[in-house]
């Protein structure tokens, strides 16, 4: 079981901060139906086409909706929000930024 994962640390993105602590995919379990990437509306997550596996490729842009992980059936994403930042939206941050 290989498992994949992505670690953000402390990355501001439009003057707010992403608040996607982790984003594991367990290749182990990824039955490559793409779900994933058909509802991930911020393109957070592509296909790698060479070994035939997803990997998080726009992870500061995540948005922690988690419909990646509903979707997948056989559970294979997980997303790991992390809390301890303040989280603005996109709009948001580019106001406080104009400011």
């Amino acid at each position: 079981m290989r498992k994949i994962v992505c670690k953000i640390i402390k990355q501001k993105l439009n003057g707010g901060f992403n608040m996607l602590g982790e984003l594991k995919i367990d290749v182990g379990k990824c039955t490559k139906c793409k779900r994933c990437l058909d509802v991930c509306f911020e393109n957070v997550i592509e296909w790698d086409e060479e070994n035939q596996k997803p990997y998080g490729k726009y992870a500061l842009d995540c948005q922690i909706c988690c419909l990646c992980e509903t979707v997948c059936p056989s559970k294979a994403l997980i997303v790991i929000p992390d809390w301890s930042k303040k989280y603005y939206p996109k709009p948001i941050s580019k106001w406080r930024n104009e400011r």
